[in-house]
């Protein structure tokens, strides 16, 4: 039996549809049981990047509301989208937002993101004293790419930037403070 081109063709459209279909139940199955403080990691590990510009919907919608509840990573991530321009419209004003709701709650990347905003006058005026802050201030909670970029600056800039820069790293509080619940105590 010879099979027509055309039944070839719609059969393989038919197999790419229910793909797409199966790959979102998925991942919506996956991320409605995840835990809100996973979401985001978990979007990590189950999504190309390059997936996410060509169709954004529920996967962008479900990391927006993660982040809203609180979600660090997928706070970083939403920054880091707006950032680059991938399935949204590039915002260097709302990458700024959301790296700085990551920042507050102590991401390192998000800091150094900051830092790099700042030094380069993307979403915010160019100020080479902030941009130091942010990479000290990754630097000191651990980041491992910011004593790089930090030290690229340092040789940028005057005396008495860094020293603005080293004040305001010294004076920064979070914006939002981070209420971790810790668990009770017996006998408290």
């Amino acid at each position: 039996m010879q099979t027509k081109p055309w039944s070839i063709s719609m059969n393989i459209r038919s197999m790419w549809l229910w793909g797409i279909v199966g790959v979102s139940l998925l991942v919506l199955a996956y991320f409605s049981h995840a835990e809100t403080n996973r979401t985001a990691a978990v979007l990590e590990r189950a999504v190309d990047p390059g997936a996410v510009t060509n169709r954004p919907g529920v996967l962008l919608v479900r990391t927006r509301m993660s982040a809203d509840k609180g979600d660090v990573r997928a706070m970083l991530f939403l920054g880091s989208l707006y950032d680059r321009g991938e399935g949204v419209a590039q915002d260097y004003a709302e990458a700024v937002k959301w790296y700085s709701k990551a920042a507050d709650a102590g991401d390192t990347d998000a800091m150094s993101a900051l830092g790099t905003m700042c030094e380069h006058g993307e979403g915010v005026a160019t100020n080479y004293a902030q941009a130091y802050m942010w990479y000290s201030l990754s630097v000191a909670a651990g980041g491992k790419d910011a004593v790089e970029l930090r030290d690229r600056l340092r040789s940028l800039m005057t005396l008495e930037q860094i020293a603005a820069g080293q004040k305001a790293a010294d004076e920064w509080k979070p914006a939002v403070t981070n209420k971790v619940r810790q668990p009770s105590s017996p006998g408290r």
